[in-house]
């Protein structure tokens, strides 16, 4: 048995990952059984996307979350409800391994108070965000009164919680800042959504290109770089390029955005995008663009980009280590750029769609995705779970 525990989306969130997450490691189980526990809303968007022959072994439970941007002493007391039930339910249920698919610094606090379920029950968590907090302060009171998700990392890892980050690069920052807990961190590739199909080959050059901005549309991820470049390509080569952006604006950036929203052929959403929606206009482009700012994603994975490898849509963007590593294992992916010059990128893109270039971006994008299959995503998670437990 193996305990999975979703402690903090709510609805679509995380859909896509964590269906592949749980497909993959029902697979590859032999014969065990997964528990899953998730708020209602998050168990009623990722049912349907369980395959039929994992289904009978997985068992659920929903249990209602704190709301989902809580401030931590809002939602200390549920995660420490979370944290205890689904410690003790390990205990009760003879579970090898418990796998939080999210965590939080409370969630975190509450692990390292409480402890594990038992001394040979490995417990997980996967840390999607937030890392950047790692990073070290300068001062002496930085010394004795360390970031709370340092504090909070640490006191878990004491009590033999272990972390999963989503890329090998993240793993290597942090080894840059914050070594010990580097020594406790795992790295699973981030799984491929089990959704999203490789684009068919379309011969677009005749009409405008369409490039996108996907997912969370955030400063992080590059928006109002994005937001620039669509004024400025409009006023010196209009009706060349459409901008496109493909998911939910960021409350902080809704009052900047609208000096923008004219230039956009899709402006972002107000509400989380349907996740069909996604796709369709995500099959509609040409690129992604990932103008990366502020160093978020030198320690967060972009989902948004492993829908990219799965559909083999090239990318437009500014270099970072998760980038260089996967074009240095499969070849050029798009057009990176190195410094501060998206419109040389974006006019270079254009020229290439309907180059030899443009279909070598895709087929080895799609030699990405034939790395992070179902099954070895549910493999690899699995190794990380210590031994089956034999019938006695």
């Amino acid at each position: 048995m193996i305990i999975v525990s979703e402690p903090v989306r709510h609805g679509l969130e995380h859909q896509a990952i964590n269906s592949a997450m749980l497909n993959g490691l029902l697979e590859v189980l032999a014969g065990e059984s997964v528990h899953f526990i998730a708020d209602p809303s998050h168990l009623a968007t990722l049912l349907p996307d369980i395959a039929e022959s994992n289904a009978a072994r997985l068992h659920t439970e929903a249990v209602s979350l704190a709301p989902r941007h809580a401030q931590p002493y809002q939602r200390l007391g549920d995660d420490f409800r979370m944290a205890r039930h689904t410690l003790r339910l390990a205990r009760e249920l003879g579970a090898r391994a418990v796998i939080f698919l999210s965590v939080t610094q409370t969630l975190l606090f509450a692990l390292g108070v409480l402890g594990t379920a038992a001394p040979r029950v490995t417990c997980l968590g996967i840390m999607h965000g937030g890392l950047a907090d790692l990073a070290p302060r300068r001062g002496r009171i930085a010394r004795y009164f360390p970031r709370g998700l340092r504090l909070t990392m640490s006191l878990a890892a004491r009590r033999r919680f272990r972390f999963i980050v989503l890329e090998e690069p993240i793993r290597t920052q942090l080894r840059h800042i914050a070594p010990r807990i580097a020594d406790h961190t795992l790295v699973l590739p981030h799984p491929l959504p089990s959704d999203v199909m490789p684009l068919p080959d379309t011969d677009a050059h005749a009409r405008p290109a369409r490039v996108g901005l996907l997912g969370l549309a955030t400063p992080q991820k590059g928006l109002f770089v994005f937001a620039e470049c669509a004024r400025r390509f409009a006023q010196s080569r209009p009706g060349q390029v459409e901008f496109h952006c493909i998911g939910r604006i960021h409350a902080d950036a809704k009052q900047r955005i609208a000096a923008f929203l004219e230039h956009f052929r899709t402006p972002p959403a107000v509400a989380p995008l349907e996740r069909a929606r996604y796709r369709e206009l995500l099959g509609s482009m040409d690129y992604a663009c990932f103008f990366f700012a502020g160093g978020h994603y030198d320690l967060t994975a972009s989902g948004a980009l492993l829908d990219c490898i799965a559909a083999g849509l090239p990318i437009i963007g500014r270099r970072n280590a998760l980038l260089d590593s996967i074009e240095s294992r499969f070849g050029p992916i798009g057009v990176l750029y190195d410094h501060d010059d998206p419109d040389s990128a974006l006019q270079k893109a254009v020229e290439l769609r309907s180059a030899p270039e443009y279909r070598a971006f895709r087929r080895n994008l799609l030699a990405a995705a034939a790395q992070r299959t179902t099954l070895a995503t549910g493999s690899l998670l699995n190794s990380f779970l210590g031994p089956a437990q034999q019938p006695s």
